[in-house]
């Protein structure tokens, strides 16, 4: 999904992953900062306790002061750490630290407790340690914080870095967009007989540089087909020469059967040559388009190509449909279409269709189908239902392929189906509004 989306859609999901990562880091180094702060006023507390235990004097003045319910230091004859919940790396520590004084550190303790106050309660640590006489030396201080830590601010931080970084990477997405939209229209207008405006180079030199080998492209690609139409039309012009001058000299031959197979075979070497050099041009009309009314044409296909066995029929009470098109080549693409019905199906319909999806010209056979593995096989060059390459059984097997190039040519494409209630459709669909080309 996100392979697919636009470059704008892409970075800004690159952008917020990145975001949240680096915030993650720093959420965690505010956290390790914190709780280094925490520790550090926990080591103070541990060795203001250490240098209480370490002064006798001090030690005797505690013993002697009267009881008091709230102080902050105390000789017991039991550990106050016991009251709390032991915390066993505050218990290490303390123990070292009394160590490192020369002092008794065995049964030396830390915990945390909650203890009462004025207003509610407090998270305090208690040290205890053992002193001379049995008796232990008590500290109870406020449990020390490594500082608040708000997530709102982090939130809303994040937030606007990621509002800026947007709207900065937008207006560089958009830079680059515009020109990068403007080549793909570009590319998807090409054709080989039309001239188009050279592109305006814009946006970074990488883009213009695109631009620029984009407009070098079409140019070569235009003069490359130029040089190939002209090469095919001299080719056809130097066989059609020896050809008619052939199929002259063939009505000299005296035996009628031999001389009518050998025009056959003549006229099938014209049509299979007219064939290829209309293939090898890939469909391109050499004409600008004309507007005709598909109706119209589609009648006139039916008049000519019916035949006393086979008929071609179409609804005279089709309304008129009128549309830009290459005539010629439209009408030799519909031809054959037409051709191979009447060969392989019997009975052909002509139906003109005015879709959402564009204008559809079928033509209806009522003959078996074909099998639908082949359906696709049967625009390539040279492929038929029927082997052979008779014309009295099939032909070359180009129709079909010179109706897709037709069809494409006009921005629509060749439909192949089996109808439900039997026989074979085979359609050129064009465009609902054809593009100007």
């Amino acid at each position: 999904m996100i392979r697919r989306a636009s470059f704008a859609a892409q970075m800004a999901v690159v952008l917020a992953i990145a975001l949240l990562a680096a915030q993650a880091v720093n959420f965690f180094f505010l956290l390790e900062a914190r709780e280094r702060v925490r520790t550090a006023r926990e080591d103070t507390q541990i060795e203001r306790f250490v240098a209480g235990a370490e002064n006798d004097q001090a030690l005797q003045r505690i013993k002697d002061r009267p009881r008091r319910r709230r102080v902050p230091v105390s000789v017991t004859n039991a550990p106050l750490a016991t009251l709390g919940d032991v915390d066993e790396k505050l218990t290490l520590r303390l123990q070292e630290k009394l160590r490192e004084a020369g002092l008794n550190a065995d049964g030396a303790m830390a915990a945390r407790m909650m203890r009462p106050m004025r207003e509610g309660e407090e998270l305090a640590i208690v040290l205890s340690s053992a002193i001379e006489g049995g008796q232990w030396f008590n500290a109870v201080s406020p449990a020390p914080q490594g500082g608040s830590l708000d997530v709102k601010p982090l939130i809303l931080q994040t937030v606007l870095i990621y509002i800026g970084l947007m709207a900065a990477v937008l207006l560089v997405t958009a830079r680059l967009a515009r020109p990068l939209r403007r080549l793909t229209d570009a590319a998807n207008r090409f054709r080989l007989d039309s001239q188009d405006i050279a592109l305006t180079e814009e946006g970074p030199s990488d883009i213009r540089s695109l631009t620029a080998a984009f407009d070098q492209m079409r140019g070569r690609l235009r003069r490359a087909f130029t040089e190939k139409d002209a090469m095919l039309g001299a080719i056809g012009h130097d066989l059609r020469t020896p050809l008619t001058s052939l199929r002259i000299r063939v009505e000299q031959v005296a035996n009628d059967q031999l001389r009518e197979r050998m025009i056959i075979s003549i006229d099938e070497l014209s049509t299979m040559l007219e064939d290829i050099l209309i293939l090898a041009r890939d469909g391109a009309p050499g004409t600008e388009q004309e507007e005709l009314d598909l109706s119209s044409l589609c009648r006139q296909l039916a008049d000519d190509m019916g035949t006393g066995d086979r008929k071609v029929s179409f609804d005279d009470d089709t309304p008129p449909l009128i549309t830009p098109v290459y005539p010629a080549l439209l009408k030799r693409a519909l031809r054959n279409l037409i051709q191979n019905g009447l060969r392989y199906g019997g009975d052909v319909t002509l139906r003109l269709l005015n879709e959402e999806s564009g204008i559809l010209i079928a033509v209806d056979d009522d003959g078996p189908g074909v099998p639908e593995a082949q359906l696709d096989a049967l625009r390539e060059p040279f492929r038929r239902g029927e082997g052979s390459r008779n014309r009295e059984t099939g032909g070359a097997g180009l129709g079909l392929a010179i109706a897709d190039g037709a069809a494409r040519a006009h921005g629509g494409q060749l439909e192949l189906s089996n109808r439900q209630e039997g026989g074979f459709r085979a359609g050129i669909r064009l465009p609902a509004h054809p593009s100007p080309h």
